[in-house]
């Protein structure tokens, strides 16, 4: 649940507009390219409409998929380090949760041979 709060709070329509800009200027500059002119008279909804991708895949299609790759490889690395930490400080809490209620601590920790033999339960 906690990476769907952090995926919404990032990728959301208010947001999509700056990654999607994003991507195409980091894919065009990694192409190689100048910005193409065409983009802005390109009439996005009747190519998408008669589902003709062509047209758009030099233009748009192909830089904002190369750009989206170290976009991509970027969030990913940073939200796994922020998730690992916080998985870490987690289980941290809860050890040290253990360790200050003596009840739970002994409960867990059987005193001889004999109780860790009582422990397991058996099977007919």
């Amino acid at each position: 649940m906690i990476a769907a709060a952090f995926g919404t709070a990032f990728g959301n329509p208010l947001t999509f507009p700056l990654i999607f800009a994003a991507a195409y200027r980091i894919g065009i500059y990694l192409l190689g390219r100048q910005p193409s002119d065409w983009v802005g008279e390109a009439n996005l909804f009747s190519l998408l409409g008669q589902l003709d991708f062509g047209p758009l895949w030099h233009p748009i299609l192909k830089p904002m998929l190369i750009g989206g790759l170290p976009l991509a490889a970027l969030c990913g690395a940073a939200f796994y380090v922020l998730t690992w930490q916080g998985v870490r400080m987690f289980q941290q809490q809860g050890k040290r949760r253990t360790l200050n209620n003596p009840e739970r601590r002994y409960r867990s920790i059987p005193e001889t041979k004999a109780d860790a033999r009582s422990a397991v339960p058996k099977t007919d």
